[in-house]
Formats: C-alpha cells, sequence, structure tokens
C-alpha cells in the first residue's frame, strides 16, 4: 500500500511538470524505469531486499497519478469552457 500511494505523487507532478504533454503511458515507463533503479540500487545495501511487488506497486502508483492528473485536467477544462 505505501508503494503504490508513495508514486501516486510523482505521476502527477511528471504530469504537471511536461504540461500534460507526457502521456500517462509514458508516465508509466517512468516510473517503472525509477522504481527498476531503485530496486536494482538496493541490491547493494546490506539488509535491504529487492521485491518484484514493489517494482509492480511503484509503476501502478504512477500510472494512477497521471490518470487522476488527466481525469483532473478534463474535467477542469469542461467547466472552464
Amino acid at each position: 500500500f505505501i508503494n503504490l500511494m508513495g508514486f501516486i505523487p510523482l505521476g502527477i507532478l511528471l504530469m504537471f511538470a511536461s504540461e500534460q504533454r507526457l502521456s500517462v503511458l509514458s508516465v508509466t515507463a517512468l516510473s517503472a524505469a525509477l522504481s527498476l533503479s531503485i530496486e536494482l540500487g538496493q541490491l547493494f545495501l546490506p539488509g535491504r531486499v529487492t521485491e518484484t511487488e514493489d517494482l509492480i506497486l511503484n509503476t501502478l502508483g504512477g500510472m494512477l497519478g497521471a490518470w487522476l492528473y488527466k481525469v483532473n485536467a478534463r474535467r477542469h477544462d469542461a467547466t472552464t469552457s
């Protein structure tokens, strides 16, 4: 749960920073790449264990954040038009 929730802000932030030029798929790929690098980095830290579940949940969190941003942007556009 923490992994999923931890990457939602990343997805939102990437969409906001790119001014919606990134697709949800692109943000998902970036989230997966960041999560993979974190998990691989843990291989070199004593007492840390890499988990496939962490990679999946982090990626889903980034994707969910990007999707939430898109939905909110569409609603905002609909109300301002």
